[in-house]
């Protein structure tokens, strides 16, 4: 440990007030935070945190600092000062574009740390003309708290800017709680002109979970009828990521796919089939209806769902082993074989 710090700290066991000694001390502490010893910068920035408000300035220069360490210690020692930095906020943001992740790294965290007090700085951030600082501001004030919810919501639904718009639905993908608010406006993005506003909107719903039920519906329609591949295939991935958050959303999920059993084109139903298998035992009520489609691939492809469903579809294919109908007799004893057949030879089965 460095002398200036251990004379610093002699100074507080012997009685010193550290808002007296903050005068003389800080600029020494703010030395300390160039040392290589990491040791002595943490007790360097222990010792700012504790002197507070009149180490805020000094902070805000380091902040620029050409040694990149000084400027992570820096970042850190604002955010544990807290809302008391909060006229560093401005410094901070800008250090989210800073040439070293570490740096990024902990500025953002210190946003974080000042809640609401930095929400004025990061919206004056999202007023600039570079993307690259739009955009991380839109992450860190995803993370700064519920009053920076509705400033994204705006951008996503009105800013110009196409990057902007589906940088913003991502990030209220990483907002939590996730409130009606924010599903609703994911689902609003869901029509969105541009594809990829479309699919971070997917995205988002996806990774937000059981949050998202109300969206089965809109992703399910998006999953069908998006004019763009790639956002069909988004917002049928979110549909599996809700699906699997909890026995309710996977029922929610099968029930959408099991209503293309009803429509006429067997090729609808075939999608349904795919769809019904991806989400395991909530499907195979509609799986086991379609053994008696009309169409034999159909019912092929219902029997290899099935399959894939493995142990779990025994149940299910008991009382059709007591059918009186011959044809679906034959066909539950042979897809219990083939599920308890090894996995190699329900594969070759399948091809």
């Amino acid at each position: 440990m460095n002398r200036r710090v251990l004379t610093c700290l002699a100074l507080m066991i012997l009685g010193f007030h550290v808002a007296s000694y903050a005068a003389m001390g800080v600029q020494d502490f703010i030395e300390s935070l160039r040392d290589d010893d990491e040791a002595s910068a943490q007790t360097a920035e222990s010792m700012l945190v504790k002197v507070g408000s009149e180490a805020v300035r000094p902070l805000q220069q380091s902040l620029e600092d050409p040694n990149f360490k000084v400027r992570r210690r820096a970042a850190e020692t604002l955010g544990r000062i807290g809302p008391g930095a909060k006229r560093a906020a401005p410094d901070l943001v800008r250090r989210l574009l800073d040439p070293q992740f570490e740096v990024q790294e902990a500025a953002g965290k210190a946003l974080q740390q000042m809640g609401d007090e930095s929400i004025p700085a990061l919206t004056e951030a999202l007023r600039s003309k570079h993307d690259g600082l739009r955009k991380v501001a839109l992450d860190a004030l995803s993370r700064s708290g519920p009053k920076g919810v509705p400033i994204i919501i705006t951008l996503l639904k009105k800013d110009e800017n196409t990057f902007i718009r589906a940088n913003a639905a991502d990030a209220l993908g990483s907002v939590q709680p996730a409130t009606t608010e924010i599903i609703q406006a994911l689902v609003r993005a869901l029509s969105d002109l541009e594809e990829s506003v479309r699919g971070s909107a997917a995205d988002s719903l996806g990774r937000l979970g059981m949050a998202s039920r109300e969206a089965i519906r809109p992703l399910f329609n998006a999953s069908r009828e998006d004019k763009d591949a790639l956002a069909r295939k988004k917002a049928s991935d979110a549909l599996f990521q809700i699906a699997s958050s909890t026995k309710e959303t996977s029922v929610a999920v099968a029930e959408e796919f099991g209503t293309l059993m009803t429509q006429s084109d067997p090729a609808v139903r075939l999608e349904a089939i795919h769809g019904l298998e991806n989400v395991g035992a909530a499907g195979l009520p509609f799986l086991i209806q379609a053994l008696s489609d009309t169409d034999n691939a159909v019912s092929i492809e219902a029997g290899n769902a099935i399959v894939a469903c493995g142990q779990e579809a025994l149940p299910a294919l008991e009382p059709l082993k007591q059918s009186t109908i011959p044809f679906l007799k034959r066909r539950a004893n042979e897809l219990i074989r083939r599920i308890g057949a090894p996995t190699s030879q329900r594969k070759k089965h399948r091809e």
